[in-house]
This record gives structure tokens, sequence and C-alpha cells, in this order.
């Protein structure tokens, strides 16, 4: 038994290949389809991908802003707390100064 032909007489070929007219017709339609997608398709997924590039870069750029106002805010706090732990120094040194006084005030009285 040949392995080539079927049992009615035809190639195994036959039976997996489509006709010929049926290859012309489909590629000449698959090739209709892909000019037409690439001809009114293609702008419009350039525009969606154009308009998506630009949204994640002024997302990006308000990200950059967001940070730079953040680090300016830090700096702003940090100083601050420099003023603050320079005013408490200054209060505890008059308190020390004042508890020095007084003690030296009662101990004259005494």
């Amino acid at each position: 038994m040949d392995l080539d032909k079927a049992t009615s007489g035809k190639s195994l070929a036959a039976y997996v290949l489509p006709e010929t007219a049926e290859l012309i017709y489909g590629g000449l339609a698959a090739l209709i389809i892909f000019f037409a997608r690439y001809k009114f398709g293609w702008p419009q997924m350039k525009k969606g991908l154009d308009a998506r590039t630009a949204r994640i870069q002024k997302e990006l750029d308000d990200a950059d802003a967001a940070e730079a106002a953040a680090t300016t805010e830090v700096a702003q706090i940090r100083k601050a707390l420099g003023d603050i732990e320079a005013e408490r120094a200054r209060l505890l040194a008059d308190a020390d100064a004042q508890a020095a006084a007084v003690l030296a005030d009662g101990r004259a009285r005494i």
C-alpha cells in the first residue's frame, strides 16, 4: 500500500491543500484586508500610540515637578527645625542662667 495515495486514489496533498482557485481568491482577499488595515488602521493606531506617549511623558514631567516641590518643602522644614532647635537651645540657656541667678540670690540671702 502506497502512503501517498488514499483509498480512493487521490494523493494526501489533495485532502490537505485547498483548490487552486481558493488559494488565489483567499490570497487576494488577505492582501486586500492587509492593505486596508495598513491604509486606514495604521494612522489610527499611530495616533493612539502618540497620544499614549504624550500622556506618559506628561505624567513623568508632573512627577518630576512634584519631586522638586517636595525637595524644596523638605529643605524649608529642615531649616525651620534648625531654627526651632536654635531657639530651644537659647531658651534653655536663658533658663539655666536664670536658675543660676535665683540660686545665687537664694544663697546670698541665707
